[in-house]
C-alpha cells in the first residue's frame, strides 16, 4: 500500500467514542449484570484439558469467554482491514479506531524518550515526513527546534532511517509538550 494522503480530521473522534462505548459496556456487564470470569466454574488449560474442574466445562471451546475473545478479534481485524482498504491507509485502525491510543496519548506526553534533530542541519527535504506511518510532520518539529512530541508517534524509527543526512536520533530528557503537527488530508475544491 502506498503512503496515506493524510489523516481525515473529523474521524479522529471515533477512537474516543469507541473507548467510551467499550468502557460503558464492560462496566454494565460487571457492575450491573454481575458478569465475571469466575462464572465459568472451573479452569481449563489451553490444550482443552480440565485443570481444576468443578463440573461445568470440559473444554476451552465450551467457555463463553473464548467465543467472546474470538469474535471480538475477528471484528477488530475485519474493521482494520476494511478501514485500511477504504481509506487506502495501512495504519487506519491505529489512527481512527484503536481505543488503546487513548491511554498511550496520556503516557506519550510524559515520555522522556523522543526523536530529536538539529534544526541547523535539517535540509527540510521531507523524507522523514513521507516515511512516517502516523502522518506526523516530523520536519515541522525539527525546524522549530522541538523534539518530536506528538502523542501519535509510535517510535517506529522510520523517520530516523529515512533521513538522508542522518540528522535524527533518540534523545532522553524531560521537557514540556509541544503542539501536534499532523499531516491532514487536503480537501478537494
Amino acid at each position: 500500500m502506498e503512503k496515506s494522503p493524510g489523516r481525515i480530521k473529523k474521524l479522529g473522534i471515533i477512537r474516543y467514542i469507541h473507548f467510551l462505548v467499550s468502557t460503558i459496556f464492560v462496566v454494565v456487564l460487571v457492575f450491573f449484570i454481575g458478569y465475571g470470569l469466575m462464572d465459568t466454574h472451573g479452569w481449563v488449560s489451553i490444550s482443552g484439558e480440565p485443570v481444576a474442574s468443578t463440573g461445568q466445562y470440559n473444554s476451552i471451546w465450551e467457555i463463553p469467554e473464548t467465543w467472546w475473545f474470538i469474535i471480538g478479534n475477528i471484528f477488530y481485524y475485519a474493521s482494520g482491514i476494511i478501514l485500511a482498504i477504504v481509506l487506502k491507509d495501512n495504519r487506519a485502525f491505529c489512527k481512527y479506531i484503536c481505543p488503546i491510543a487513548c491511554f498511550m496519548k496520556i503516557g506519550s506526553k510524559f515520555s522522556m524518550l523522543k526523536i530529536e534533530g538539529d534544526k541547523d542541519k535539517c535540509t527540510s527535504c521531507g523524507a522523514c515526513d513521507r516515511s512516517c506511518p502516523m502522518d506526523i510532520k516530523v520536519s515541522e518539529y525539527i525546524t522549530q527546534g522541538f523534539r518530536v512530541s506528538s502523542s501519535e508517534c509510535i517510535i517506529c524509527m522510520n523517520c530516523i532511517n529515512a533521513c538522508p543526512i542522518e540528522n535524527l536520533n533518540f534523545s532522553f530528557k524531560i521537557e514540556k509538550s509541544h503542539p501536534e503537527f499532523i499531516h491532514y488530508k487536503e480537501k478537494k475544491n
